[in-house]
């Protein structure tokens, strides 16, 4: 029962935050949409370039989980662990809202580096400490959340806004099945390939989140 409340609570203060993003009003539009106006913005390009490795990055989330259970023996710990996700993905969401303020780009970049924490400590921690990474998901994930929403309604200009959104939307909806990917590596090279590949996906994002203009 904790469990499924602090999941609540974790989703639903996401998405009170999410509502309190505050989007300009646009004039409505009779003109079709060109998704292929964006890509001719450069600050957009390399905001995609993010979002596609981020996407191929994600391809290691569930296995935290399995690896604790079938490597580390912690079935038991699980419903811990869980909790401590829902937990940090709830408290972070409030210091990222803050930090949104100042720049959607900070939040990204303190997201993906968390992110690239997570992979590199599940195989060195030892087993009494495998929950600090389930914390760390929390928190990178409502960070990565909360960021590249906002950075991309703050980046695109008012009367693209529209075309941008759901071009990033497309690209970002091709990775939902990461996952299957993640599988099939760990199948292939063990979770320790799957940990390092996704570190290393985490590690270029952070490096190309650095080269994001400001938006504004």
């Amino acid at each position: 029962a904790l469990l499924f409340t602090l999941g609540a609570l974790a989703f639903g203060t996401g998405w009170y935050l999410f509502g309190l993003t505050q989007e300009p009003e646009e004039p409505p539009r009779e003109e079709r949409l060109d998704l292929r106006l964006p890509l001719r913005n450069a600050g957009f390009r390399r905001y995609l370039r993010v979002r596609v490795l981020l996407g191929l990055a994600g391809m290691a989330e569930p296995f935290y989980a399995v690896y604790a259970v079938r490597t580390l023996g912690q079935g038991q710990e699980l419903g811990l662990y869980l909790s401590l996700y829902a937990l940090s993905f709830t408290l972070s969401n409030l210091l990222w809202a803050r930090l949104a303020e100042q720049g959607s780009k900070t939040v990204l970049q303190a997201g993906a580096f968390l992110a690239l924490l997570a992979p590199l400590l599940a195989l060195l921690l030892p087993r009494h400490l495998f929950g600090l990474v389930f914390l760390l998901q929390g928190a990178y994930l409502a960070a990565l959340g909360l960021s590249t929403t906002t950075y991309l309604l703050n980046l695109a200009p008012p009367e693209e806004r529209s075309a941008f959104i759901g071009l990033a939307n497309t690209v970002a909806g091709a990775f939902a099945f990461a996952t299957v990917l993640g599988g099939w590596v760990a199948d292939s090279l063990g979770f320790s390939g799957l940990f390092l590949l996704a570190a290393s996906f985490y590690a270029w994002a952070f490096y190309a989140g650095r080269k994001l203009p400001h938006e504004g």
